[in-house]
């Protein structure tokens, strides 16, 4: 996969039955299997589901802003649902609506049904550079981590401090 623009992979993950799911980042062109995908500005997200006993693509899809976009970390249940954990640059539409973008790098989580609809799509920010590191299925609920620069950001509980660096946040879909 990929063009003569910059592509990188960043995460994979298996779900309940022969499907992989790849998240990352692209620029320019790239098409995964199932049509080309070209990026509205920097670099755009990625995610796609492969069949990996056909090793053929079941899904693409591709995410992004005139910024730099990256998918970060993928997860996925037994029964298929996906969730994709991502940085943005700029309001990205994820497939309901742009979700809020506020400093220069937003955290993003996104859901996706086995066969890639969209279920659900949020992000959070402040002021400065915010970036998640991984994403994974707790049960029913999601385990979120990342960096975040201080300030505001709250998941829901209340700011987190703003002498921390670090988070992990438990939520339920």
């Amino acid at each position: 996969f990929g063009d003569s623009g910059v592509d990188s992979g960043r995460d994979i993950a298996r779900d309940g039955t022969t499907g992989l799911l790849v998240t990352g980042s692209f620029t320019g062109q790239v098409d995964f299997g199932t049509g080309a995908m070209t990026s509205k500005g920097a670099s755009d997200i990625f995610l796609f589901k492969l069949d990996a006993v056909a090793l053929s693509t079941t899904w693409a899809k591709g995410f992004g802003s005139l910024a730099d976009d990256r998918g970060v970390s993928v997860a996925a249940t037994s029964s298929g649902e996906v969730a994709l954990a991502a940085e943005i640059g700029a309001a990205v539409d994820f497939g309901g609506g742009p979700v809020t973008h506020i400093g220069q790098t937003d955290l993003v989580l996104a859901r996706f049904s086995s066969q890639g609809a969209h279920l659900s799509s949020k992000a959070w920010g402040y002021l400065s550079v915010d970036t998640p590191t991984s994403v994974a299925w707790i049960g029913s609920a999601l385990g979120f981590a990342g960096k975040y620069s201080g300030g505001t950001l709250d998941f829901g509980t209340g700011p987190l401090p703003a002498a921390k660096t670090g988070f992990f946040a438990h939520l339920l879909p």
